[in-house]
């Protein structure tokens, strides 16, 4: 599942208090993200928090 999402990658680029508060939120749009197909990079967007 996560072959195409480096999970360490994302990681990288969040504090972890933001990944212990949205971990559950992470983890579903890792899984929306592997269906779709679509960068990560996106993640970064604001209109996320």
């Amino acid at each position: 599942l996560y072959n195409k999402i480096k999970w360490r990658d994302i990681r990288d680029h969040f504090s972890q208090e933001i990944l212990d508060r949205f971990n559950l939120f992470f983890f579903q749009y890792i899984l929306f993200v592997e269906k779709k197909n679509v960068s990560p990079i996106i993640f970064v967007s604001e209109r996320h928090w």
